[in-house]
């Protein structure tokens, strides 16, 4: 429906697509934990999951393309859209090759970098809340923010709203599109380069997609 209103146009529905792909987000984030919570999740639920975010990312950022080119009658806004939509996919695609081809030697790999990953996160987990200090809560909130420049589902989210509000699309769309370029490229480097150097001698460093 936020994509509907997108192509659309106009400040109104824009305002309102803004709003629900807020409400998507909250909704798609809750809707695995209630799913858990009440012990009826799936693998099934898991994998839709997954594809349906792929497919509204599409959807997404197909029309802010659209709304785009409709503004400016410039054809760069959809390559960048479609810059964007694709090396964000090959994020996403090396990650599970990457799990794939681990697995195919070793059975038990996942188990293994589970507990790695846990360890690590133990080691990096952070004292904040309501039984510390205001300067090391303020300290977590920084370190948090660095979370923003890796430019994942979440800051999508952020960057289409601001982008539809204060409409200011086609900024969005150069950032989108660079953002996902970046990291696209530097991830398949990083995760091809830990496969040849580590043969399957050791484990791949746990890593955002």
């Amino acid at each position: 429906m936020a994509s509907g209103l997108i192509v659309l146009g106009g400040e109104v529905n824009f305002y309102a697509a803004a709003a629900l792909i807020n409400v998507s987000h909250i909704l798609d984030c809750m809707d695995g934990q209630m799913a858990k919570y009440r012990g009826v999740s799936s693998r099934f639920g898991n994998f839709f999951d997954k594809v349906t975010d792929q497919i509204q990312i599409f959807f997404w950022f197909s029309a802010i393309a659209y709304a785009a080119y409709l503004q400016t009658q410039n054809v760069v806004a959809v390559f960048l859209a479609f810059t964007g939509v694709t090396f964000y996919s090959l994020r996403v695609y090396v990650k599970y090759v990457t799990i794939f081809i681990e697995i195919d030697h070793d059975k038990d790999y996942l188990e293994k970098a589970s507990e790695q990953a846990g360890a690590i996160n133990d080691q990096k987990q952070e004292k904040a809340g309501l039984g510390h200090g205001w300067k090391e809560n303020l300290v977590w909130f920084i370190r948090e923010q660095r979370k923003f420049f890796l430019f994942n589902e979440a800051v999508f989210v952020f960057l289409l709203s601001a982008a539809l509000i204060f409409d200011a699309i086609m900024p969005m769309l150069w950032v989108f599109a660079v953002s996902q370029l970046y990291y696209g490229v530097v991830r398949s480097w990083q995760r091809g380069r830990q496969i040849y150097l580590n043969q399957h001698k050791e484990l791949l460093t746990p890593m955002e997609k």
